[in-house]
């Protein structure tokens, strides 16, 4: 997994790429994608995605979400945004 911080210039959907300036090397960078989530943030109470009634649902819910982010791999996935709280594993 690859993070990188910078600014969003312009996404480029019929191509799947991006341009974004670079903090780090303080230019603009472009970036090819599989696929994308924008994320424009957002402040939830526990549990912030899947909102589940019970642990059971959490937890089958989380089983199904894991599942198909392996359905990605291989691919790449460009996250955007990310809101308040983000976790990377």
């Amino acid at each position: 997994m690859q993070i990188v911080q910078g600014s969003l210039k312009c996404v480029k959907v019929a191509s799947r790429s991006l341009t974004y300036d670079a903090t780090a090397e303080s230019k603009e960078l472009t970036l090819s994608y599989d696929f994308l989530v924008m994320a424009t943030g957002l402040h939830r109470l526990w549990p912030v995605v899947p909102k589940a009634l019970s642990y059971e649902q959490y937890v089958a819910d989380a089983e199904a979400h894991v599942a198909g982010i392996e359905q990605a791999e291989g691919k790449s996935v460009i996250v955007i945004g990310g809101g308040k709280y983000r976790i990377f594993s």
